[in-house]
């Protein structure tokens, strides 16, 4: 694990319910996708990646304008 507050074992928030585990549980949170970014993306420019550096633009592409024939 990294060292600092992102690294220490007692901040990481557990998930101990399967049905839990999910990207969506993971990439809503922001300290938990930056934790995920740091520990499991071999990228170098992630490795430092903080909470604060994470923005939400889900809303820039909403589901709705997309369907499935529209890529034929």
């Amino acid at each position: 694990m990294k060292g600092g507050a992102m690294g220490d074992a007692n901040n990481r928030i557990r998930n101990t319910k399967p049905k839990d585990s999910s990207a969506k549980l993971i990439f809503d949170d922001h300290v938990l996708c930056a934790q995920f970014l740091q520990d499991y993306v071999d990228v170098g420019i992630l490795r430092n990646v903080e909470p604060e550096d994470i923005e939400d633009i889900s809303e820039r592409f909403p589901l709705s304008t997309y369907s499935p024939g529209s890529l034929l």
